[in-house]
Formats: C-alpha cells, sequence, structure tokens
C-alpha cells in the first residue's frame, strides 16, 4: 500500500510545543493533510506515553486512532539528545519495548514532567545505543545538519558518532535546512535513507507534514516501516519537503541579525558578525564541506514544497496564517478535493481554478516551480516569493542576489 509517512513530531512536555496537543488533533489533521502514518512523538515521557495508550487501538501489528471510521495510523516515536547535543529519532515497535527502552535510559536522564519530551541522555551516542542493542528498535540522526543539535555539527562521520553500531542506523532524517540532492554527495551516505519529516511542535497543518516521505510498504506499520528502510532503493518513493533555502538554517548568518556571510567572510570575521553576536555556519556549507564529488544521484525524487496555508498567505498577503480568511480559504480547498496532499500535488488545474480562482493561480505557479527565495539562516526562516513565469522569477532571483551581494560588499570593506 501506498503510506504518506510523518515520522518525527513532538507532544506538549518538549518545550516550545503547542500545549493543546492530542492524540486525537494529531490523527485528525493528519488525515486532512493526507498522511496515513503519523508518529506519536515523546513515547518515553511518562505523561505523554499514558495518554497515546488510551488514544490508540493495536489491531494487526499497528496502532491507529479512529477518525470518523477511518484508521490514522500512529508509530512510537522520540527524539532524545546524547552527550554533545546530539539529537536521535527512535521508533518502537509496542509499548513493551518502550518501557524497557524508559528502564534503561531513565539511569541516565529525566524522562517525565515538563521539558523533558525529548530527554536529555548523559552518555555519548555510541555509548546509549550500545546499551540499547538488545531492543527492538528503528533508529538514525535527527536533522542531521542544523548547527547545534545534529551529528554533522559535532561529528565528521556518522561513524565517529555511532562507532561499531553504525550497521544499525536505519536512516538519516535531513532536516528542513537540506535535502536529498545535497546530503547525496556526502559518500559515507551512500547505502542510507534519507527520511524527510516535519518535527512540528503542533498539529496545525502548516507545521505537521510540512515534510514527509511516500513509502510503499506491506503495512503502516513498524516491521512494514523497517522492511521498507531495509530495500528503500524500492520502497522509499518520493521525499517531499521545503527548499532547503526556507529552513532557518540552510546559509551562514548572524545568529542576532541574520545577516548572510560567506564561509570565507564568516572565518576571516572570527565568527563574529559585525553587529557584534555570533556568526553560525549553514548547513549548505556544512554540505559543501562534507560533500565528495562525482557521486551518482539514484534515490528518489525529492519535491520541493510549501504548505497550503502558507501558500494561501502569500496570495492574500496576510500577516498571519491563522486569519479566519487564511483558514476558511484552506479549510475550503481540502474539503472539497480531500487532503492538502492532494491539493499540492496532485488535483488538476481546473478542479483547483473552480473552487478559487486567485488561489488557484498561486498553487499552479508553485507547481510550475516559479519560487524564489531569500534564504533563512542564523536561526530565521527563508522567506518564498511566487512569482508567475520564468521571466518574472529570474527577475526576482536577481533582485534577491543583488540584497545579498549588496550586504556582502558592505561586510567585506569593513573586513579590509
Amino acid at each position: 500500500m501506498i503510506v504518506y509517512a510523518d515520522l518525527h513530531l513532538h507532544g506538549p512536555n518538549a518545550g516550545g510545543t503547542s500545549k493543546n496537543l492530542s492524540i486525537e488533533l494529531i490523527a485528525k489533521y493528519s488525515k486532512l493533510k493526507g498522511l496515513n502514518l503519523t508518529a506519536s512523538g515523546d513515547i518515553l515521557n511518562k505523561e505523554w506515553l499514558d495518554m497515546v495508550r488510551n488514544s490508540v487501538v493495536l489491531d494487526n501489528g499497528s496502532f491507529y486512532h479512529d477518525v470518523n471510521g477511518e484508521k490514522q495510523h500512529i508509530m512510537l516515536q522520540t527524539e532524545i539528545e546524547t552527550a554533545g547535543r546530539v539529537h536521535h529519532i527512535l521508533l518502537f515497535p509496542d509499548f513493551e519495548t518502550v518501557e524497557n527502552v524508559r528502564s534503561i535510559l531513565g539511569k541516565y536522564a529525566k524522562l517525565d514532567g515538563y521539558m523533558n519530551g525529548r530527554p536529555r541522555i548523559a552518555l555519548p551516542a555510541k555509548e546509549t545505543f550500545k546499551l540499547l542493542a538488545n531492543e527492538e528498535i528503528i533508529f538514525g540522526p535527527a536533522h542531521a545538519f542544523t548547527p547545534y543539535f545534529s551529528i554533522y555539527a559535532h561529528y565528521n562521520s556518522l561513524k565517529e558518532a555511532y562507532g561499531d553500531l553504525l550497521d544499525r542506523v536505519a536512516f538519516m532524517e535531513l532536516g528542513l535546512s537540506a535535502d536529498s540532492y545535497g546530503a547525496n554527495n556526502i559518500a559515507e551516505l551512500k547505502n542510507i535513507p534519507f527520511l524527510s519529516n516535519s518535527d512540528a511542535h503542533s498539529f496545525w497543518p502548516h507545521r505537521m507534514g510540512r515534510e514527509f516521505n511516500k513509502f510503499e510498504l506491506s503495512n503502516p506499520n513498524y516491521k512494514g516501516l523497517k522492511d521498507g528502510l531495509k530495500f528503500w532503493e524500492e520502497k522509499h518513493l518520493l521525499n517531499v519537503g521545503l527548499n532547503p533555502q526556507e529552513g532557518m538554517y540552510n546559509r551562514t548568518a548572524c545568529n542576532s541579525c541574520y545577516k548572510i556571510y560567506s564561509l570565507k567572510q564568516a572565518v576571516e570575521n572570527n565568527w563574529k558578525c559585525d553587529c557584534g553576536k555570533p556568526i553560525k555556519k549553514g548547513v549548505s556549507e556544512r554540505i559543501e564541506e562534507l560533500s565528495s564529488p562525482n557521486q551518482e544521484y539514484t534515490r528518489a525524487k525529492y519535491v520541493h514544497s510549501l504548505p497550503l496555508a502558507e501558500i494561501i498567505q502569500l496570495a492574500l498577503k496576510s500577516k498571519n496564517v491563522f486569519s479566519v480568511q487564511v483558514q476558511s480559504l484552506w479549510e475550503k480547498f481540502v474539503n472539497t478535493i480531500g487532503t492538502e496532499i492532494d491539493v499540492l500535488l496532485n488535483a488538476k488545474d481546473e478542479t483547483l481554478l473552480s473552487i478559487d480562482e486567485n488561489i488557484a493561480k498561486y498553487i499552479i505557479a508553485f507547481r510550475k516551480g516559479y519560487v524564489v527565495y531569500k534564504p533563512g539562516g542564523g536561526g530565521s526562516y527563508g522567506v518564498p516569493y511566487i512569482t508567475f513565469s520564468e521571466a518574472e522569477k529570474v527577475a526576482k532571483q536577481k533582485e534577491i542576489d543583488a540584497e545579498i551581494s549588496g550586504k556582502a560588499k558592505q561586510i567585506q570593506k569593513k573586513l579590509f
């Protein structure tokens, strides 16, 4: 069966997350989004674990929550942080395994209560996963290139991070500031599948499912996913996610005023911005450092996407994605066509135009690739601009490049 999966979410105890999170809302909005396998988030946290346990039904090895008579499948999942501020995703087959892992890791971390949804383990990655070597789990690096909490922020290879357990690494999550086209150039990742997940801190569809994966699986459960990752060249059909330029850490930039620097300028400026604040290395530059030339691309296609609510927000020039007008138009499109994924990827142009001509014009332009980005960096999201022709796209790109180049020249003058 075809499975649309977002395998990295958070519950209400991770910090910086919606306090209204529940499996009911995750399942409800997953269905509207078009996902049919969604992560539970934070399953090692006792309060959230109990809530999840009471909200799902087990059937034929699959956990699901009923939404209007339809099964929305849930994957038991958590993110953990190991020593050195490195984040990993863990997926579980059942609650018994969750309890086993809780008993092991509970000796090295606070697992329960607020701010412990993503537990901090007082051990390096290789020692942590050595403790879990006998447990039936799937794991891999979370948002592998981001400058604060990732494998490649603190290690130069997966082997260095995971040691002898490298062969147990089942996947690598790209993160919002990377895509498979860039990461494919890193030679050591040749045999590792890339996942695109939202890392959402709320259930809203412009967050949850903003990045997702398309698989062909025997079942939308742990065993089906494990087999799909084992044979990922055939079973992993598509990555869908933000253009990396929209990610918060795509380019090297100041983490206060967000001024973009070249890697050379950052080094020459001793990683200190003109405003006096630190400069953070961008994901694009980190990937370039790790890359080897002439790596053949044989992976699934990566589709750069935008959440539907953000496209509507751009079309209306609205300041708030939660405005009544944006949300009512989102509901109109989704209720008419069925899911947000179908609106963005599959619905015919004439169907879109029959719902709302202005919004449809923006969706069609997005589909044609007429989107230009002012790149993000330093912790600030990039800004997308939807244009309506190739000529308009080129002109807007030149305008953005000139703005960045002008600031770069100002930096250069101050350096010399």
